[in-house]
């Protein structure tokens, strides 16, 4: 009897194969998914409260959603100035902000802080949103979530408020530069470079270099505290300083477009440690304040801005 060799069919074969290439296939795809979750955990992309299930990635989203629109509505400077220049937010006026900013709670619950004073200058306002179970302090804008993470978001004024008060600083120091070019250059073109003539505010002086010497603005008087020359000054829209020294609109403005910020001036030549109104030596101070939306006064410099002739 002669031997038989079994041979399997070609098609047999290429079954065996797919099979293989399959299994291979689902061995790959399984170490790089493990990979990629180790890897996100590792770097806090995937959170406890987003990995709890669909009702609480659905709460996680609508509270993202309304964290965009409530600091979108913050951003707004008017919104900033009106919302910070109160200590205190009632819970209607809260209720009417998030209608404003377009924010549907859906079941969450909501809070703002009373006036937050942060570092330098800068006071703000703290919001929450949160579902579930966590206790909001109210003085200090911080937020301790219950137990079972708790989705929540928080919406501080503190950034942007330091942003409207760095961008107002920048111009009243823009405002100060000039001033004090424009001394400089009027005591250079002078003959006899005198330093007891006040380029920013002389009278005597105005009688022989009228075109030069800049008016007074504001009122004051010698012992004056700072208080009361802010309180004297003026405007510096309505006075000629602007055209005499080269400001812009945009020089002038504030970063919120309120008439309670605008920029005023106070340029009487007054010496508090002088007997006599009118200095007659530099420096020579011009005040320039804005008060800010929570009542502070935001002046250039410390408290005045010198120039000094040479």
């Amino acid at each position: 009897m002669s031997k038989m060799t079994m041979l399997s069919s070609p098609s047999t074969q290429s079954g065996f194969i797919s099979l293989l290439f399959v299994a291979l296939l689902a061995l790959g795809l399984s170490l790089t998914v493990g990979a990629m979750v180790a890897q996100l955990r590792q770097g806090g992309g995937l959170n406890r409260s987003m990995a709890q299930g669909g009702v609480a990635v659905q709460q996680q989203q609508q509270l993202a959603a309304a964290q965009q629109k409530l600091t979108a509505w913050y951003q707004n400077p008017v919104n900033a100035w009106q919302l910070d220049s109160q200590t205190v937010i009632p819970a209607t006026q809260l209720a009417q902000i998030l209608a404003q900013a377009g924010v549907t709670l859906d079941g969450a619950q909501s809070a703002v802080s009373t006036l937050v004073q942060g570092s330098g200058q800068v006071a703000y306002h703290v919001f929450a949103l949160w579902y579930g179970v966590g206790v909001f302090q109210p003085a200090t804008g911080v937020f301790a979530p219950g137990a079972g993470n708790t989705p929540y978001v928080l919406v501080s004024g503190q950034t942007i408020e330091a942003g409207f008060v760095q961008q107002t600083q920048a111009h009243m120091n823009d405002i100060a530069e000039l001033l004090n070019n424009y001394f400089t250059v009027q005591n250079d073109n002078d003959a006899d470079h005198d330093v007891g003539i006040d380029w920013f505010c002389d009278p005597t002086a105005m009688a022989n270099f009228p075109a030069q010497v800049l008016p007074c603005y504001g009122v004051g008087n010698a012992g004056d505290s700072p208080a009361a020359l802010i309180a004297n000054s003026v405007p510096i829209t309505a006075t000629a300083i602007p055209q005499m020294i080269g400001l812009s609109a945009a020089d002038l403005a504030t970063a919120w477009p309120v008439p309670a910020s605008q920029i005023v001036i106070n340029s009487q030549p007054i010496n508090p440690q002088s007997p006599y109104n009118v200095l007659t030596l530099p420096p020579y101070p011009v005040l320039l304040n804005t008060v800010l939306p929570w009542g502070s006064n935001l002046t250039s410099g410390n408290l005045t801005m010198y120039a000094t002739s040479s």
